[in-house]
Order: structure tokens, then sequence, then C-alpha cells
């Protein structure tokens, strides 16, 4: 992900800031304190941050664990209470995407629906321009999920950049915190996939790679996608946590 195109340098120290306190994170506490990281770059409102089972969210409870951080509790028991995750068109959209979803983008959608109750309810609760994201462990049958609300946040490619980017570290904070199921075991990728891995931590493209290796592009994309696999990671940012989070970068 190429963030010095969106992101200023002070932003770039919190984030390291925030990804390396991730790898370290092992109470509720400290997690709080990320969040408060996080909010000196977004200025949010309310944050909810929790692990959902992908083989009941498709049915049942959204999420099993969540750590709620600005959000009414009348808001939150009510969405859950009555699965409006099966309903809400922004994490219906989010699960067909993979891409950060702003609720502003939903306007013409809602209007078509006007009396929609997950409209309704954040009406009634003042819940407006929403961020949703989510991180997805397909060995764990899991999702950790973020759901950022601030009226000031833009909905641009820094604000985009900076959830995509922090989310997978985030991910790992929670997963300390909250048990949810045994840690999978990590394949090891191969010296030239650790080479190319390497480079990706340090925010190269392909083509970058490619010259610093001496290799074609198409040979350091095969070599990402085999990293992807084994890692089970869903972009490369997330690999780089993973990595990080295994020492793999030490090996």
């Amino acid at each position: 992900m190429e963030l010095g195109k969106w992101i200023s340098k002070n932003d770039t120290l919190i984030m390291l800031e925030i990804t390396n306190a991730s790898l370290f994170c092992k109470t509720e506490g400290h997690y709080r304190k990320l969040i408060e990281e996080f909010n000196r770059l977004l200025s949010f409102d309310c944050f909810i941050s929790g692990l959902a089972d992908t083989r009941h969210i498709s049915y049942g409870r959204m999420m099993s664990a969540s750590i709620n951080i600005g959000y009414p509790p009348g808001y939150f028991e009510t969405y859950l209470n009555h699965n409006y995750h099966l309903i809400d068109p922004l994490i219906q959209l989010f699960y067909k995407t993979l891409e950060v979803q702003n609720s502003k983008e939903l306007k013409d959608l809602y209007k078509l629906v006007p009396d929609h109750p997950v409209l309704r309810l954040r009406e009634d609760f003042v819940i407006n321009n929403i961020f949703f994201y989510g991180i997805c462990d397909s060995e764990l049958n899991s999702f950790t999920i973020f759901s950022i609300v601030g009226q000031p946040i833009k909905n641009d490619q820094r604000t985009r950049a900076i959830i995509k980017y922090l989310a997978p570290y985030l991910s790992i904070a929670i997963k300390h915190l909250i048990p949810f199921t045994k840690k999978a075991d990590v394949v090891v990728p191969t010296h030239s996939e650790l080479e190319v891995l390497k480079w990706l931590k340090e925010g190269k493209s392909s083509w970058e790679i490619s010259m610093i290796l001496n290799r074609s592009e198409r040979v350091i994309n095969f070599h990402i996608n085999n990293i992807l696999k084994k890692l089970n990671a869903m972009n490369r940012t997330h690999a780089v946590a993973i990595a990080m989070e295994n020492n793999l970068f030490i090996l």
C-alpha cells in the first residue's frame, strides 16, 4: 500500500507506534490506549471492534465478543438483539467487496427503502458517517470487525488507507484479549518469499521489488500470491502483520 500518497509524516509516526504496540498488547487497557492513538488520526466519536464467527454470522449473533468505545449501549444492544447485521446494507456490501465501506455512500439506497429499520435505528441514536471494515481469518472461521463513527471523518483515500493499514494490527491485538479459538499454525514462506515479504514490509510495490531483486514483476506477484495463501492473509498489509506477529522477519 503506497501510504505516502495520502498521509503525512506525522500520520506515519503515529501509525508505526500503533503497529508496534499492537504486537505486544496484552490487556484491554493497553488496547484502549491504541484506540486513543488511532483517534489522533481520524477524530472519531465511536469505535467498536470485535470477533465474529463466520459459521454463525449468516443466521445468528454477529459478534461473540467486543470492545465498545463510545457507542450508545442502547443502540448496540438493539442492533445485536434484532440481528440487524443480516439486513444492514453497509455490512452486506463489505462482505461482497472486502473493502472499507462508508454509510454516506448508501444514501441513495436508503432513499429507496425510507423505512429501513437499520436507518431508523441510526437516526434515533444520531449515528452518522459510519466506516466499516474487517479482517478475515478463514482458518479460524472468524472476522475481526471494526465500526468507526465520526461526523468530521472525511470519506477519502487518507481515511481508507489508514483504516486498511491499521486493521490487521488491531486484529492481532484484539485476538490477544479475547480468546476465540486456537491459533492456526503458520506455514513459513520460502527464502525467496521471505525476501519479497521483507520489501513489502518497507511499503514497496511489486514493480519496485522486481527492480530491487532483479526479477520480473510476474515472478514477484507469483511469490506474493503464495505468501497470501500460506499466511492466510487478506492482502499485503495483513500478510506483513501476520509475519511480524510470528517473528518471520528474524528467520
